[in-house]
């Protein structure tokens, strides 16, 4: 966490220093670190940003902190800038003249890799053309527009061909996908793919090892005769295939325990056993896995968590789901449940995944009578306006209203937005006695 906050700490000095951002994303930013985290003494500067009013005041603040943490040579990645620079409006050609500007300031405070900069320096030429009369405006503000979009690319690329390579090693195993066009898709898409060098290292090491066995394959029973230690059968492709399978998912369950031991500990429960959150006195229904949950089953039982405690059963796993039957309360023991919610026009039935302690809400579907499913709420385009009721009381509270939190980018209730500004206040006003105690 401190890694972070040092982070943001360079980055926001420097944003202000060239007027790339608005002090309001800074006291945004302080807001929602105060909500969420335990603050302590070393923390106080945070207070003090988020009731900071102008931009002089919150440069002070940051490099004294700054001088504080010892942290000035620290370099930062050079495309945190990027989304920042997109929120200007680009239909502009003085914007557009100022974030070139901005992108070549800030090649020598921050560290860009060398596609980036090669990016940065092509920009700056389409920009000199413009202005002699040789490129037209619509071309330089298309190529800036990809660079700022590089970073979001380049990962959203990174995560479909991942997701490929998953799809295609499941459909393998399932024999949807003959072994000649396997080994031609291994070839294609992960040994002359750029998403090969950007694998994490154990993964690299699984598909290096099955893209050895593929490149061995051989159909023809003459080879194996004349070089059966030279060619692979298709045998050898397949457990393969299963090994990797096989860690995937132990490593997938692994980072959903990681994660919900985490939330277990900040509410006091003990060890990765759910012991304690399943000594709870409730009745539990027949767990399924979630994207088999339908709206009659959410209307019967508007409460359901993960079947965390069935895991050792072989069918099983952490993505199922169970309802407390006879309940209409969450209560905070469970850490987060899957609840029902509804549109106060009344016209959607909402499901999503709500973190009690924050009273948040990810996962956020609507129920479509027509194709009788779950669709992420993103398909409606006045999402960001609507108000949602819980079904359920939450912690014995009946109606818990939620809005559309644009400063957190996501859904949280309104009574939990209000705490925020109590809770800054009796943080500032206990650090504020400490001083005047000293």
């Amino acid at each position: 966490m401190e890694k972070i906050i040092d982070k943001n700490i360079i980055l926001f000095n420097i944003a202000l220093e060239y007027d790339i951002i608005d002090i309001s994303i800074i006291t945004s930013w302080a807001d929602n670190h105060i909500l969420n985290n335990e603050i302590n003494v070393n923390d106080y500067f945070i207070i003090e940003l988020s009731w900071a009013h102008t931009k002089e005041r919150i440069q002070e603040i940051l490099m004294d902190e700054i001088y504080k943490r010892q942290i000035s040579s620290l370099k930062i990645s050079g495309n945190l800038f990027f989304f920042y620079l997109k929120q200007y409006d680009l239909s502009s050609i003085t914007n557009v003249i100022f974030a070139i500007d901005t992108l070549l300031v800030l090649t020598h405070e921050v560290e860009f890799t060398q596609k980036e900069l090669t990016s940065i320096y092509y920009v700056d030429e389409c920009r000199d053309e413009y202005l002699e009369g040789i490129m037209s405006f619509n071309k330089v503000r298309e190529e800036l527009m990809l660079l700022l979009e590089r970073s979001n690319v380049d990962k959203d690329m990174h995560v479909r061909q991942k997701t490929a390579i998953r799809n295609l090693l499941e459909e393998y195993s399932c024999d949807k996908v003959n072994t000649i066009d396997f080994c031609n898709k291994i070839y294609e898409w992960y040994d002359i793919c750029d998403y090969k060098d950007g694998a994490e290292p154990n993964e690299k090491k699984w598909l290096d090892e099955l893209s050895t066995i593929t490149g061995r394959y051989s159909e023809f029973s003459e080879d194996h005769k004349l070089a059966p230690k030279a060619f692979t059968t298709e045998s050898d492709i397949k457990a393969k295939v299963r090994e990797i399978l096989n860690i995937f998912n132990r490593n997938e369950s692994k980072n959903v325990n990681i994660k919900l031991n985490k939330k277990m500990k900040e509410v006091g429960t003990k060890g990765i056993s759910y012991n304690n959150v399943y000594s709870i006195e409730n009745n539990y229904g027949k767990s399924k896995p979630i994207d088999e949950v339908t709206l009659q089953d959410m209307q019967e039982n508007p409460i359901w968590i993960f079947a965390l405690d069935e895991e050792d059963s072989d069918e099983v796993d952490e993505s199922w789901l169970k309802p407390i039957l006879k309940s209409d309360n969450v209560m905070s023991e469970f850490v987060e449940a899957y609840i029902l919610l509804k549109s106060t026009d009344g016209q959607y039935d909402i499901s999503a995944n709500l973190d009690i302690k924050k009273e948040a809400l990810d996962d956020v579907t609507f129920w479509k009578p027509e194709q009788q499913c779950w669709i992420p709420i993103e398909n409606i385009d006045s999402y960001r306006e609507m108000q949602l009721i819980a079904v359920p009381k939450i912690e014995k509270e009946n109606d818990i209203l939620f809005e559309f939190d644009s400063s957190k980018n996501l859904f949280s209730s309104l009574r939990s937005q209000a705490q925020l500004k109590e809770k800054k206040k009796t943080i500032f006003s206990f650090f504020t006695s400490l001083f005047k105690r000293k």
